[in-house]
């Protein structure tokens, strides 16, 4: 038991502890006070922002399904000016306004006009590509200025072309242009349509097509010009456009019965990045890297996703090669460009069976947005994709065909 003697009494030690306090200590309510005077300029700066999305479902509804589109172009004039700025990865176009700081972009009371940029091959899916807002003066506000609405997000589609090409015999490419295709070579393409419509064209001098199209399985039928069936392709199309592998006469065709494996790779990563390991989904993958859409600052690696929120990318910009000791089948998947500065970036694919080369095709790419490769690259035991000037591609959603 203490002795009393040793406990300093309640009001001695209550002068010890405020002896040993700061005497310079604010009181709690220095730093809580409520703000008093409201009707000052702050000179702060406040974001007004648009906001543009991948209108993957192409119903006009900003929903569950679409993703938020970077490196889209806004321009607000007003002011007596017209500023510019792109989208950030998460969609924002984002316009500081200020009232005293005059090196932001709204500066001046009154009305500006919004305006989203539309890019080549992409179409609006909402009617509100033009917005109108006003400013006004509000001092004690953030800025200090006000706008009388916010803006409304801005829906993106792409237009869905189908592009492909048939390999033509070497006598009829060798021919002289105009008449390069006689009446006996020249190769017409039938597409039908999901709803069973039917499109005819003829090939052009090098082989090529392009059409539109809606969602949908597609069949493409190409034949000669006594009528015979060279080839034919059946085509998915979904959300974006889509380049279709060389159609060859005779080519291989795979069972229709046969089930897929699409590989999205979100199970791979939960945050960050990852090289892509041997053995995943049964494959050898070479120089891969798995990472979230919004690791890096490129637009392209949000703007390529399809699904889930990570998506596969070539190391360094280097080749990249999926192989396997079993022959397997390539349907397809989506590609694009990682930056905005490599738009127009050309992704070569080329597929082998053992040491034979057997598909070699090449296509452009696009950070807006992705293209759809429908590859059809039958029994092969290694792929490579590689970028001509060594640019990161994106791609997700890789279906692939295994043997049982």
């Amino acid at each position: 038991m203490f002795s009393s003697s040793r406990v300093a009494a309640p009001s001695a030690l209550l002068a010890t502890i405020l002896l040993m306090m700061p005497a310079a200590w604010a009181a709690s309510d220095d730093y809580y006070a409520a703000r008093t005077s409201w009707d000052r300029f702050s000179g702060g700066h406040l974001n007004i922002s648009s906001f543009a999305f991948r209108d993957i479902n192409r119903n006009g509804l900003y929903d569950m399904a679409d993703q938020p589109m970077g490196g889209i172009v806004f321009e607000a004039a007003g002011g007596g000016r017209t500023i510019t700025r792109r989208t950030n990865k998460s969609g924002f176009g984002n316009f500081a306004m200020s009232v005293l700081d005059r090196n932001q972009d709204i500066l001046e009371r009154g009305e500006y006009h919004f305006r989203a940029v539309l890019p080549p091959g992409w179409l609006f899916t909402t009617d509100n590509a033009r917005q109108r807002t006003v400013f006004d003066l509000m001092p004690g506000a953030p800025a200090d200025m006000i706008s009388s609405t916010p803006m409304e997000p801005v829906g993106l589609t792409q237009e869905l072309i189908i592009n492909g090409r048939v390999a033509l015999p070497a006598r009829a490419v060798s021919l002289p242009l105009p008449h390069a295709l006689r009446s006996d070579d020249r190769v017409l393409i039938r597409a039908i349509s999901p709803a069973g419509g039917q499109r005819e064209m003829f090939v052009d001098q090098m082989g090529s097509f392009s059409f539109e199209a809606i969602p949908g399985s597609w069949t493409l039928l190409a034949e000669n010009g006594a009528g015979d069936l060279l080839s034919e392709r059946r085509i998915e199309v979904s959300a974006s456009p889509v380049v279709v592998a060389a159609l060859v006469a005779g080519e291989p065709r795979r069972a229709a019965a046969q089930s897929s494996t699409v590989i999205g790779f979100d199970d791979v990563v939960t945050t960050g990045i990852k090289e892509l390991p041997a053995g995943y989904h049964r494959l050898s993958w070479r120089n891969w890297v798995v990472t979230h859409q919004k690791f890096y600052d490129g637009e392209g690696y949000v703007n390529s996703t399809m699904s889930g929120e990570f998506v596969a990318y070539n190391s360094s910009g280097h080749p990249v090669t999926v192989s396997s000791d079993r022959p397997f089948d390539f349907v397809g998947g989506f590609f694009g460009s990682a930056w905005l500065d490599a738009e127009g970036e050309t992704l070569q694919v080329r597929g082998w069976r053992e040491t034979t080369l057997a598909y070699d095709e090449a296509f452009k790419l696009s950070a807006l947005g992705p293209v759809y490769f429908a590859a059809d690259f039958y029994s092969v035991t290694r792929l490579e994709f590689s970028t001509r000037r060594y640019w990161q591609f994106v791609c997700d959603d890789l279906e692939f065909v295994f043997p049982n």
